[in-house]
């Protein structure tokens, strides 16, 4: 919702497990909560594969169709390579060839860099973390939704100097 009054900033890798573990209770609380988004922050801290896989995504944008490939990649289970993120691509109709240049591309490594960058700056060690206003959630907690819940009813009730 690119009018939303509420954002929630993730800091995730693909291949990063607690990321996946949270991800069906966020994708679940983003449906049931039509007035909060997502900022996606890849920082592919997992080592080169992890790079790889980032760059691919950030590459399948310009494809219009990113949010099937996040959703299939974070669905996953298992280590995720840059090759079975290519054949889960193609399975959801990408253009791989097309997919492969723009991953390669200066454009793409930048925004890469820019989102790594980002969470250098705000001291982002781990992931998954997520910035609700002032406030994070780190990892996978038990009362991931609970605390989340919280935070966005804060910022609903008072507002958000950042949101």
């Amino acid at each position: 919702n690119p009018d939303a009054k509420v954002r929630i900033v993730e800091f995730y890798d693909y291949n990063c497990p607690y990321c996946r573990a949270t991800y069906p209770k966020l994708k679940a609380f983003l449906e049931d909560n039509p007035d909060t988004k997502i900022v996606l922050k890849d920082v592919a801290s997992l080592g080169k594969e992890s790079e790889a896989i980032a760059r691919i995504v950030i590459a399948a944008t310009k494809q219009g169709r990113f949010d099937r490939l996040h959703d299939a990649l974070m669905t996953q289970k298992g280590q995720l390579t840059s090759e079975r993120a290519l054949g889960i691509a193609q399975k959801l109709g990408f253009d791989i060839e097309r997919l492969k240049a723009d991953a390669k591309s200066s454009e793409t490594g930048e925004a890469l860099t820019r989102a790594q960058d980002l969470a250098n700056r705000l001291n982002v060690s781990a992931t998954p973390l997520y910035i609700v206003g002032h406030h994070g959630i780190a990892g996978a907690p038990e009362d991931f939704v609970e605390q989340l819940t919280q935070h966005i009813e804060q910022i609903r009730k008072l507002g958000c100097d950042v949101c």
